[in-house]
């Protein structure tokens, strides 16, 4: 299938974000891909978001405004908007990023025949310095759901979904990462692929959805990955052998400590279920689990 001029709907969802939203608004519509729509659904801000998109979309066609009379929230606010998105493809958008121009053009020559391709993000301050880090610092290779299932590495503002996914993805949890669970749906179907280069500038600074996000996820990482493979479980499509796969990690983490059945299981098994990490040496995959198990349990 030629997917060369095929319609790409980028969804954007946004919530007080007047600051830094025109650089990424900019940055959408100087994509090198021709054929485009950019859905846009406010998550009823109390700033100035929306005089500045409702301006901004005066002199862009391309922009499709939608403004929520209540607030929905992170995930139901990505939901809406992936169901308002009319395109063959469907690319999430952050508030806060830069794309790079061939972003979209080179997403949609990577992801063949798969459900969701995703990218790799370096990171920028909040005057656009570059921190010389990249989101994701190894190679990825996506083999087996199991690779997602304790941390995810799948990023929504990096990807590209296929229109083939949606009635899969949909409804996302209302609980938990909406980019997690895409991760994860595509994955189980094995319609996932890591294209790795950097397409976009990933912006942290200390008011950003992501960098609350990112605090959350560090300081209740056990509760986190509880409520994301309780969504997992959830998942319509799931066989009763990976169920079982699921419940017994799920049970695992009431258990803390260094001597527990789960971390002799992660240990064993590093590189399956923590794909993107580079450690190599034994002492630095012990310290990892050490700390991650250490952490507030699921069921304090």
């Amino acid at each position: 299938m030629d997917v060369s001029h095929a319609l790409v709907s980028i969804v954007l969802c946004t919530y007080n974000g007047e600051r830094f939203l025109k650089q990424q608004l900019d940055s959408l519509v100087g994509q090198s891909y021709p054929n485009l729509e950019i859905i846009i659904v406010d998550d009823n801000s109390t700033d100035g978001t929306n005089d500045m998109l409702k301006s901004y979309a005066d002199g862009h066609p391309l922009l499709k405004l939608y403004f929520n009379e209540t607030n929905l929230g992170y995930n139901k606010n990505f939901e809406k908007a992936i169901s308002l998105s009319t395109g063959q493809f469907i690319s999430i958008c952050d508030q806060d990023d830069v794309w790079f121009k061939e972003k979209i053009e080179k997403l949609i020559g990577a992801i063949g025949n798969n459900w969701a391709v995703f990218s790799n993000s370096e990171y920028i301050d909040h005057q656009n310095n570059p921190l010389n880090i990249r989101l994701i610092k190894n190679t990825i290779y996506p083999e087996n759901y199991e690779n997602i299932l304790m941390e995810n590495f799948f990023t929504g503002h990096t990807s590209l979904l296929s229109r083939e996914c949606i009635n899969y993805i949909l409804p996302i949890p209302e609980n938990g990462f909406y980019d997690w669970w895409i991760g994860f749906v595509c994955l189980y179907h094995n319609k996932l692929v890591y294209q790795d280069e950097i397409l976009t500038r990933y912006r942290i600074h200390q008011n950003s959805v992501v960098q609350s996000k990112n605090k959350g996820k560090t300081k209740n990482a056990l509760r986190n990955i509880d409520i994301q493979l309780q969504n997992f479980l959830a998942y319509k499509n799931l066989k009763i052998q990976d169920r079982l796969v699921i419940t017994d990690l799920k049970d695992r983490l009431k258990n803390r400590g260094i001597l527990n059945p789960l971390w002799f299981k992660l240990f064993t098994n590093y590189s399956r279920f923590f794909p993107k990490r580079p450690h190599v040496s034994i002492i630095s995959r012990i310290n990892f689990l050490r700390k991650l198990l250490n952490r507030e349990s699921p069921d304090r």
